[in-house]
């Protein structure tokens, strides 16, 4: 990879005639969803000219979501932007940089799900520092850039050009294949678990998967009270390992009886349908119940159940710059990453299939193989 890097690196040294002012990088090779396919094919697009704050990563790692698969397969019916180039997930190394870029070549960075935002004072989500809830989102892919009106592509390739004020320096101590997965699972659960816990709080985390076997480190470090929720009653010995100081099963109608009205924050990161009521009622008083996840069917419960507690429900949408920031210094400091499986790039439609299978455990990353080096450097 080291090699990779420098190779790259001339590579855009060469493109802009050695001059040292960032112009057009060289056409990218990526791999990418196409009209009427439900897997990734090779293609080779021109990204846009560097702008003063943009970058260029040489991609060495990209892990797989979820979000990917439903993407690829158009899950949410909603209208696509083709070729896809998917990938959220992002660990690279800066080869070239805007003269106003917030980060030089040669740091190993990592890039979340948001590239863009209108970053104004007088957005009500960028003024406060949340820019990932403004209106003028740009996504990581599917999105469009507003100053140049050029598509947005991810992390399935060799490299990308990215605005460096998304983009997050890796702590040296978080190895990059570790580090990857913290850019979405890691941020996505942080953010809640930041904003609505606190040390000491009972937190319950539901669902031991890509999300929650994140979110049970990271509570456990902020000093929370942890609790795993789970059906299977054969992930208590890896919940626990975790960071879960106790284990519970929701098929276990006399141990969720018990544990009614105890949790402060119980934080869903399952998309699969559940009881909302069996949930609502383990909230304490003042509590709250916060999807990251998204449930296939919608909210269904006996409102009862809030009032009488005053119990809220929210929703958290990845993280703000911030909190992406204090996400991985915490992880750097505790020793917290991804459980993960490591496949070369080039296999991108094996591990869809088998996200679309539900094997990994618990994120697969890709490793660069798209561009190896070539010739002499």
């Amino acid at each position: 990879l080291k090699l990779q890097f420098l190779y790259l690196i001339v590579r855009a040294r060469r493109a802009r005639g050695h001059s040292g002012e960032p112009t057009m990088p060289a056409p990218i090779k990526a791999l990418a969803k196409m009209k009427g396919t439900q897997n990734v094919q090779p293609w080779t697009y021109t990204p846009r000219a560097l702008h003063e704050y943009d970058v260029e990563l040489a991609i060495t790692h990209c892990g797989v979501c979820a979000s990917d698969v439903h993407q690829v397969d158009n899950d949410w019916k909603i209208p696509q932007r083709l070729p896809l180039v998917p990938g959220h997930e992002v660990v690279g190394t800066v080869v070239d940089a805007g003269a106003k870029a917030a980060v030089q070549r040669g740091v190993r960075v990592g890039v979340s799900p948001q590239v863009g935002a209108c970053l104004s004072a007088a957005c009500a989500a960028c003024g406060q520092g949340d820019t990932q809830y403004c209106r003028r989102t740009v996504d990581v892919y599917q999105g469009v850039h507003k100053e140049s009106g050029t598509r947005s592509h991810g992390g399935f390739a060799e490299r990308m050009v990215v605005d460096s004020r998304f983009v997050y320096p890796i702590p040296d101590a978080l190895p990059s294949a570790q580090a990857a997965p913290l850019m979405c699972a890691g941020v996505t659960v942080f953010s809640p678990l930041s904003r609505y816990g606190r040390k000491g709080a009972r937190v319950g985390v539901v669902g031991i998967g890509g999300l929650g076997h994140m979110a049970l480190q990271f509570a456990n470090a902020l000093g929370c009270e942890v609790t795993a929720v789970s059906h299977s009653p054969g992930k208590e010995a890896l919940a626990r390992s975790l960071g879960a100081h106790r284990f519970l099963v929701s098929s276990d109608g006399a141990a969720m009886a018990k544990a009614r009205g105890t949790f402060d924050l119980l934080l869903i990161t399952i998309s699969a349908r559940f009881s909302w009521d069996q949930f609502a009622g383990l909230m304490a008083l003042d509590g709250t119940m916060c999807l990251v996840g998204v449930p296939e069917a919608r909210v269904d419960l006996n409102a009862m159940q809030l009032v009488m507690r005053r119990v809220s429900i929210v929703g958290s949408l990845i993280a703000s710059p911030q909190e992406i920031r204090a996400m991985l210094a915490l992880a750097a400091a505790k020793g917290i990453s991804a459980m993960v499986q490591e496949l070369p790039m080039s296999d991108a439609n094996v591990a869809l299939d088998r996200v679309r299978r539900g094997t990994p455990r618990f994120r697969d990353v890709l490793v660069q193989n798209l561009s190896p080096p070539k010739g002499k450097l």
